[in-house]
């Protein structure tokens, strides 16, 4: 859809008493008007608000709204289009509803716009450009709902995916940290079984040490008991002699 038709506003015509302050605003309007077609938008914004200081009327505000619009004040717009509703006739109402969905369709507030847009068919009914902005406006809630639709499932996979490599990491790194873990075991097995021999050695030295200790004090009983059984044999064969 063309932006410019989705943007299309009008300028109220407006009916002034005949009186002097009339006059007076129906010139400043006029002039506010000519620079608003010349899209001087700033300078027609003064004219309707010095307009507007001569006496208040709805035609006055919906144009003020429209200057504001073009000049870049959206939200001010909103607010003068919402101010303009009070003393208008429907026509002029459902204009002003339009331009404020416009408005906020701008600002990306597809929500209230879509209600502006309700609302200002239920005054104008038969009014295609607000049925055609109204349908621009669901769509883009649609489109809208969607990418956020996309938006979820691809953070709920991101999500997944990012615990899926955390698990793998920590798995990753249990098993770094026992196989770092298992020489360690092993080197201390090892020191234990060496341990174990030098302790079986050492009995071992310590029994065969007893047995050589037992040996050689046997034989040197051995030997004294021989030595004495010589003395008294020598003794008795001393005394055979003298007899």
């Amino acid at each position: 859809m063309n932006l410019k038709r989705i943007f299309t506003f009008t300028l109220a015509v407006m009916v002034f008493a005949v009186s002097a302050d009339g006059a007076t605003r129906r010139k400043l309007v006029k002039d506010g008007n000519k620079l608003y077609q010349q899209e001087n938008f700033n300078q027609a914004l003064v004219k309707y608000i010095e307009a507007m200081n001569k006496g208040e009327l709805p035609e006055i505000e919906f144009n003020l709204g429209n200057a504001h619009y073009k000049a870049g004040n959206l939200e001010r717009a909103g607010q003068v289009y919402l101010e303009s509703l009070s003393g208008a006739d429907d026509n002029l109402k459902s204009k002003a509803l339009y331009n404020a969905g416009n408005t906020l369709l701008k600002a990306g507030d597809m929500g209230n716009a879509v209600s502006a847009y309700i609302n200002s068919l239920k005054l104008n009914p038969h009014d295609m450009e607000v049925k055609q902005n109204l349908e621009y406006a669901l769509r883009q809630i649609q489109q809208q709902q969607q990418q956020q639709q996309e938006q979820n499932q691809d953070d709920s996979q991101d999500e997944q995916r990012q615990q899926q490599k955390q698990q793998q990491q920590d798995q990753e790194n249990q098993q770094q940290q026992e196989e770092r873990s298992e020489p360690e075991e092993s080197e201390q097995q090892e020191e234990q079984n060496a341990q174990s021999q030098e302790n079986q050695i050492e009995e071992q030295m310590s029994e065969e040490d007893a047995l050589k200790i037992l040996n050689a004090l046997m034989n040197d009983e051995k030997a004294v008991q021989e030595k004495v059984i010589k003395q008294r044999m020598a003794g008795r064969k001393s005394k055979e002699k003298n007899w």
